[in-house]
């Protein structure tokens, strides 16, 4: 008798119980659904244009997801303007974790911009893409994670440009006023860490090492803040004041081509980067061949800068191909590997 009592009282606890659970999911879910309302109007009053379809909420009972259909965001009142729709977006919050926020995507994205009435605009298509966002305390974004697999940009084939694997963190902190140095551009405003891992280029473009670069890593550091506002003035003003990019890693692999610099880079008064890095190449004969190849430098240039590389070459310790230390530097236009033009940067456009 006192066994079967026993056994009753425990199946109305936990009956009991697991009703307060789901109410207290419910109160949650409801919680996440407001909240996504009050950003939207939150938004909206900084002057942005938000619209989203019906949100769905799922994931009970351990977890709270809110599916956000049809999300549509746009901001007109600034220089350039921005705008970003999708087919759907999920929002993945835990109540004991309130300032991050986790989200998937997928499917047919657009971004877009606008400026001195040139809208460009960039279908991305996912494969699939997670991430997320964690905010401070008093609500701003202090850092990014994005991890994309198979993303594709491009509105034609023959200009799309793929992506196998794109990861990507950024921290923004801020400092406070009474930490600023003297000159704003010995602050660091934002940290970058982007690993790239199968990246093809377009169609349209014939590079003489090939279309996929197989890594491209870069950790590194902007130095002063990049003001709001319209792209060309907000650089210009970072320019002027000293702006620069610290990256102590950054790494290349390209076909037989193997690099692995740091240094500094920045903008010119026309913004072109510039750069002056240290690192460590290997693979610059099988290069070299590539370039004459493809018509970029003469034989005997090459075999010029052949023999001048291997005299200054070491096989590492451990083993492995040979390698060099010479400048990487990044000019007029161009990137150099020591003495050799290695690749034409195209000029870009800022508007």
């Amino acid at each position: 008798m006192k066994i079967r009592r026993s056994l009753r009282l425990t199946v109305y606890t936990l009956c009991t119980l697991a009703t307060l659970y789901s109410a207290a999911w419910y109160v949650i879910a409801d919680q996440l659904e407001r909240g996504i309302a009050r950003w939207a109007a939150d938004r909206r009053a900084d002057g942005w244009t938000v619209t989203y379809g019906a949100v769905k909420l799922e994931g009970y009972p351990f977890a709270w997801h809110a599916v956000i259909e049809t999300p549509d965001l746009a901001q007109n009142r600034r220089n350039p303007h921005f705008h970003w729709s999708g087919p759907a977006i999920v929002l993945i919050w835990q109540p004991w974790n309130p300032k991050t926020i986790g989200f998937e995507a997928n499917g047919l994205h657009t971004v877009a911009m606008m400026a001195d009435r040139n809208r460009v605009v960039i279908p991305v298509h996912l494969t699939h893409g997670e991430g997320q966002l964690l905010f401070g305390p008093e609500g701003a974004l202090q850092r990014l994670e994005l991890l994309l697999d198979g993303a594709t940009l491009a509105h034609q084939t023959d200009q799309a440009l793929l992506v196998n694997r794109l990861r990507v963190v950024g921290d923004v902190t801020p400092v406070a006023e009474a930490a600023k140095p003297s000159k704003p551009h010995l602050i660091p405003w934002l940290r970058l860490e982007a690993d790239i891992f199968g990246l093809t280029l377009p169609k349209t473009i014939r590079p003489p090492l090939g279309r996929t670069i197989g890594r491209l890593v870069v950790r590194g550091t902007v130095m002063g803040q990049i003001p709001p506002g319209r792209t060309s003035e907000s650089l210009s003003v970072w320019q002027k004041d000293g702006g620069t990019v610290e990256i102590p890693h950054l790494e290349l692999g390209w076909a037989s081509l193997v690099m692995k610099a740091g240094g500094t880079m920045a903008l010119d008064s026309s913004l072109q980067p510039v750069g002056a890095l240290t690192g460590k190449v290997s693979g610059y004969n099988e290069t070299l061949d590539a370039l004459v190849t493809a018509n970029m430098i003469k034989p005997g240039a090459a075999m010029i800068a052949r023999f001048a590389l291997n005299a200054l070459s070491k096989t590492p310790s451990q083993g492995g191909r040979p390698e060099i230390e010479v400048p990487v530097t990044l000019q007029e236009g161009w990137l150099f590997l020591g003495p050799v033009k290695l690749i034409q940067i195209p000029k870009i456009q800022w508007r």
